[in-house]
């Protein structure tokens, strides 16, 4: 009884010792805390901001067929950074359709919650200046640019594809050039592969697409002309 008194009376004394520093310490968490919430909450919503097409975007689209983005030695994605940093208004627009509804390299940005707002970061879609997937900026500048194409609007309207990289079920894209053969149309070529680890299936495939350059200068527009497909082919693999 007597060690136990002691030891009570022991952590009595260091909690009322400890009080009047409490208070400082408890403010400058509290302050950290906020620092934090604001410098992260400053990091997501920029991204989200809508998109302000430069008046300097508002050209023609290179001719030249241009390699965009293609897988490297180690899965890893490579991006053609200098003629992105240049491209035009409807350049950004078919690519930024394109990665819409394939996966390029997506994931979640810091913890992932159901009950709270989440952003997915998507490599290309990052490297296209485009923001979130289904981020404001992104959908928003799509819509934008498709105004006029009432296809195009309807699949951006649908439900916002989440295609995380890793899924059990996912497709990716990994090679994509794009030109322009003629002053108003766009040509981007990809290939797009597959996985279904469930049932150890995975498939791969090559798209065209053709835009259509339209609007003008002040209100520049862009439509989807063409979408073809080639033969899928799957494969089956052994999971060891």
């Amino acid at each position: 009884m007597k060690y136990l008194l002691i030891l009570t009376s022991f952590l009595i004394l260091s909690c009322e010792a400890g009080t009047a520093e409490a208070p400082k310490k408890k403010v400058a968490a509290d302050e950290l805390n906020q620092e934090n919430a604001t410098s992260k909450k400053a990091k997501l919503s920029l991204p989200l901001e809508a998109y302000e097409v430069k008046m300097s975007e508002v050209k023609a689209p290179q001719q030249s067929s241009t390699k965009v983005l293609w897988i490297g030695k180690y899965g890893d994605y490579h991006f053609n950074t200098a003629y992105l940093k240049n491209i035009s208004v409807y350049e950004r627009a078919a690519l930024g359709y394109v990665a819409t509804f394939v996966g390029n390299g997506c994931n979640y940005e810091g913890d992932f919650n159901l009950n709270e707002e989440h952003y997915l970061k998507c490599q290309f879609l990052a490297e296209l200046d485009l923001g979130y997937q289904c981020s404001d900026r992104h959908l928003g500048f799509l819509r934008s640019m498709f105004k006029n194409d009432k296809k195009a609007l309807a699949d951006l309207a649908g439900p916002c594809p989440e295609i995380i990289y890793g899924a059990t079920s996912q497709t990716m894209l990994t090679k994509i050039s794009i030109e322009a053969p003629l002053k108003n149309e766009i040509t981007v070529k990809y290939h797009v592969s597959g996985v279904y680890l469930r049932e150890s299936i995975d498939w791969d495939y090559d798209v065209v697409d053709v835009f259509v350059v339209g609007g003008t200068s002040k209100d520049p527009s862009i439509s989807l002309k063409s979408h073809q497909e080639s033969e899928v082919k799957y494969t089956k693999f052994n999971v060891e």
